[in-house]
């Protein structure tokens, strides 16, 4: 049964560039994209981060204080593979996501499951740019200014 999916797995082009973003082998790969389905579903990162469980939502009652916090409904099993990319990638080290986490850390104004959701959101992002163009995995995409994460680093 396991060499028949990984046959399958690789049939699909996007699948096998999944693979080169740390983190993700083809079990991940193959689960991003059976539940993305496309990348064109999203009209931006943040909704595909919201869509993943990794993204941001405006909440208040009333009148009273404006509250962000992580999206409470997801799928469950596709939060679960990108914070394990996530966490894959921190802990292998000596990659552009591990040092990106190791960078918010040190600055200390950002908590460890903050920061992992931050790589999260990171890897995601690339990962669906990779498949709406058609590219490689490029690490400079990543490290070039945080760009893929910016806006999107929760404090505190």
């Amino acid at each position: 049964m396991d060499r028949r999916l990984r046959q399958h797995a690789r049939r699909h082009e996007a699948v096998r560039r999944f693979q080169e973003l740390p983190g993700y082998g083809w079990i991940r790969s193959v689960s991003f994209y059976a539940y993305v389905d496309t990348p064109w579903r999203f009209i931006s990162k943040e909704a595909l981060w919201k869509y993943c469980g990794i993204g941001l939502e405006r909440r208040h009652s009333g009148k009273g204080p404006m509250r962000v916090g992580v999206v409470k409904r997801a799928n469950p099993r596709l939060k679960a593979t990108v914070l394990g990319g996530a966490k894959t990638a921190i802990q292998q080290g000596k990659n552009v996501f591990a040092e990106l986490y190791r960078q918010w850390i040190q600055e200390g104004e950002i908590s460890v499951p903050n920061a992992r959701r931050n790589v999260a959101r990171s890897q995601v992002a690339t990962l669906w740019g990779m498949w709406k163009n058609g590219s490689v995995y490029d690490p400079a995409w990543v490290a070039g200014g945080r760009a893929v994460g910016a806006g999107c680093v929760l404090r505190g």
